[in-house]
């Protein structure tokens, strides 16, 4: 794949000399392709070539991940560091494109150890990969919610290349989430778990200045934290830029399912909150982005409402997040089993705290098997 240089790149690879770009050739992974030319510039996240050692000839731009070998009288110290995380997020999305969600979860997370901190666009891609994977990592929630919420991020305030992997964005485009991971837990001590993990990466974030970034993992604790027994009060990230701001590199579509992911999230989280006025406030927020959801994407929506409602002290009330909580579970536990087994445990947490401990004992069971329900059998998932 051939692709020319975004603006943001184009700033931040360094010219690999002042007055003349030495000679260089480019093998290029997948199709094999031998690019031979100038090296005009070498960075973090690849590197830029021309056809004639001439700054006004326009330079191609080639991802680490793209490139094979790069053979080049420039000096380089981190250029085999380099081209070996590259050769991580290849064998990651070639392991992806077999099936192979192990092998390639493996990849990507030794592409995630090895990035630098300045190589923005190589580090969203190995999140998204972990995001992808997601599936062959049941009991690694928080590592894979941290992915997707930066791959969220990332794809509202970065210029990405959306087919890099193949196979569709993994951002559904109408809330701007990555849907296979959610911020619904099945039990307290596992959102306690993701909820320590969500903070140091928010805090991280914010340190590398991603305030967008930020936000969606603050939101996202501030649920977790929720669903661990531990109330939270209102009160989302202050003084953060939304995607519109700041970021004229990215389209208008990108801004919008930013925004989306970041007004669906930051509801969620108030409406689950401890106070009743910031409950109230972020349901009706929710109900809002509901009416304007089609399809699948609406099941995001309505558990986070019947969640809100299961924290309410009313028993009715309780009960009608219960309903809307096994709506969700029973449409959609083949698409997104996390998210209908999640609303399962949530739903048996809120029966029981009303008194109806048989009814609860039943989504359990049927979260677990090796669980009996109240008749003395094992239920049938």
């Amino acid at each position: 794949m051939v692709f020319r240089l975004a603006p943001t790149w184009m700033t931040s690879l360094a010219s690999a000399c002042a007055l003349f770009s030495p000679p260089c050739t480019v093998d290029l992974r997948d199709g094999g392709a031998r690019i031979v030319g100038f090296l005009a510039g070498e960075g973090p996240d690849g590197v830029s070539v021309r056809a004639q050692d001439d700054p006004t000839t326009p330079a191609l731009s080639f991802r680490w991940d793209q490139v094979e070998r790069l053979e080049t009288t420039a000096p380089s110290n981190e250029r085999a560091t380099r081209i070996e995380l590259g050769r991580s997020l290849w064998r990651g999305r070639s392991r992806l494109s077999r099936g192979d969600l192990d092998g390639a979860r493996a990849e990507f997370a030794l592409a995630l150890a090895a990035v630098s901190v300045d190589a923005q666009l190589l580090r969203a891609l190995a999140m998204e990969g972990l995001a992808r994977t997601s599936a062959a990592a049941a009991d690694d929630l928080p590592r894979s919610l941290v992915a997707a919420l930066v791959t969220a991020g990332s794809r509202a305030t970065q210029p990405l290349p959306r087919e890099w992997i193949g196979g569709g964005d993994p951002v559904e485009a109408q809330t701007g989430l990555v849907l296979t991971v959610l911020p619904a837990f099945l039990d307290g001590s596992r959102a306690a778990q993701a909820q320590g993990v969500l903070v140091r990466a928010a805090a991280e974030a914010v340190a590398r200045g991603d305030r967008v970034e930020a936000r969606l993992l603050e939101a996202a604790a501030r649920i977790a934290s929720a669903d661990s027994g531990v109330g939270v009060s209102s009160g989302a990230a202050k003084g953060a830029e939304s995607p519109e701001e700041g970021t004229p590199s990215t389209t208008i579509d990108a801004r919008a399912q930013g925004r989306r992911a970041l007004r669906i999230l930051e509801a969620w989280a108030d409406a689950v909150s401890t106070e009743p006025s910031a409950r109230k406030r972020g349901r009706s927020v929710l109900q809002s982005v509901l009416r304007s959801l089609e399809g699948a994407p609406r099941a995001v929506a309505i558990y986070a409402i019947g969640r809100s409602q299961c924290v309410e002290t009313d028993p009715d009330v309780v009960r009608i997040g219960v309903a809307r909580m096994l709506t969700v579970a029973a449409a959609y536990d083949a698409e997104w089993p996390q998210l209908a087994a999640a609303a399962r445990a949530q739903a048996a947490v809120a029966l029981s705290r009303i008194g109806d401990d048989e009814s609860a004992a039943v989504l359990r069971a049927i979260n677990d098997p090796t669980i009996a329900s109240p008749d003395g059998q094992g239920a049938t998932p």
